[in-house]
This record gives C-alpha cells, sequence and structure tokens, in this order.
C-alpha cells in the first residue's frame, strides 16, 4: 500500500508515527492471540458435543435393544416414551452442533485472517516510516 510519508519531514514526526503504529501492533497481535484462544475452547467444545452425541447414540441403541426383547405393558410404554424423548433430545444437540458450532468456528476464523492481515500491514508500515526516518537521519 502506498503512504504519505514523504509529508513527514522529521525524525520526531516519524518516532511518533512508529510509536502509534506499534501501540496498534500490540493491540492487535492480542486480539488475534485472544480469537485463537477462543478458537481453541470453541473446539473443544465441539469435540465435547460430538462425544455427548455418540453417548447418547449409545443409549439410543441400548432402549431400543431392550425394546426390542420386552412383552408389552406398561413398562414398554414409558420405555418408549423416554425413547422419544432421547430421540428428540438427540436431534436437537445434532442440529444445535451442525449449525451454531460451525457458523461460531467460521467467525471466529474470519477474525484471525483479518488480524492477521492488519499485522501483517501495520509491519510493513512500521517498516516504511524506519526507512524515512532512516533518510531524514541520513540529510541531517
Amino acid at each position: 500500500m502506498n503512504y504519505s510519508i514523504t509529508k513527514v519531514f522529521t525524525t520526531e514526526g516519524c518516532d511518533v508515527l512508529i510509536n502509534i503504529a506499534e501501540s496498534y501492533l500490540e493491540d492487535l497481535v492480542f486480539k488475534k492471540s485472544r480469537e485463537e484462544n477462543q478458537h481453541r475452547i470453541m473446539s473443544k467444545v465441539e469435540r465435547i458435543v460430538d462425544t455427548n452425541l455418540t453417548d447418547l447414540n449409545n443409549e439410543i441403541i441400548s432402549y431400543e435393544t431392550t425394546l426390542d426383547g420386552m412383552p408389552e405393558g406398561i413398562l414398554i410404554d414409558d420405555m418408549s416414551d423416554e425413547l422419544q424423548n432421547l430421540h428428540r433430545k438427540f436431534l436437537k444437540m445434532e442440529n444445535g452442533s451442525q449449525g451454531y458450532g460451525v457458523l461460531v468456528l467460521l467467525h471466529i476464523e474470519l477474525s484471525i485472517n483479518y488480524f492477521e492481515k492488519k499485522i501483517f500491514e501495520t509491519m510493513a508500515y512500521i517498516n516504511v516510516l524506519r526507512k524515512r526516518q532512516t533518510e531524514l537521519q541520513d540529510v541531517l
């Protein structure tokens, strides 16, 4: 990117701009690390949800197996109701993890990418300012 650094005529002006840019850079690095931490947490949550889905699916299978071998009666009706509740819970959890979890991870990854580009751009700006500062020192 082109910068209007030729309008900076003193090394002190370069120092001020470099200090501002370095402060901004520190802020960007902090925000990026916070997003990376959030990504790690959400990835762990996603794995936990996947584990819970597996456990719930195993519970559903055991209920279905038990129901297949039981005679008709009140107990089988109660277990059938519980099985339906487990199916609803499973579908709700599965839909939630597929929708919300993926969107959150994508949003975080987009933020990380944004901060990486801003960090790169800010570092380039600082380098251009340092070069300008050296040019101004050579003139003096």
